[in-house]
């Protein structure tokens, strides 16, 4: 069914006719696609896990970095709050891993310098 519905996909270890998902990486990929906004599901690209937590990927934006997978709903809204902020416009990368305090900011020419905060609006 998520094959069909325009859902990104999940790499996920075991076998291909496993009845439940076992692998850590491919359970918080689905659980923070789980908590997405609807509206905003259909633009995920895909999910990255890494030593620095979840890493989303829109097919037109911003990376978007949600950290470890917990407070996922709370992430979930700031990221929707920045994206949707003019200022946040052209960024390269959106951090709510600490969902009280959202940063944006870009990689000019592969350098990382460093983030320019942007405060979110109170929703």
């Amino acid at each position: 069914r998520a094959a069909g519905a325009g859902l990104p996909p999940v790499p996920a270890q075991g076998g291909a006719g496993a009845r439940r998902l076992t692998d850590p990486a491919a359970r918080a990929a689905v659980a923070l696609l789980g908590a997405a906004p609807r509206v905003l599901l259909p633009l995920v690209d895909g999910v990255q896990r890494d030593g620095d937590g979840l890493h989303l990927a829109f097919r037109s934006g911003p990376r978007v970095d949600f950290g470890v997978p917990v407070a996922l709903r709370a992430k979930w809204a700031a990221a929707a709050r920045l994206l949707a902020d003019p200022r946040v416009a052209g960024a390269s990368y959106v951090d709510v891993s600490a969902p009280d305090r959202p940063v944006a900011g870009s990689f000019p020419d592969g350098v990382a310098p460093a983030a320019t905060a942007v405060t979110a609006p109170a929703p």
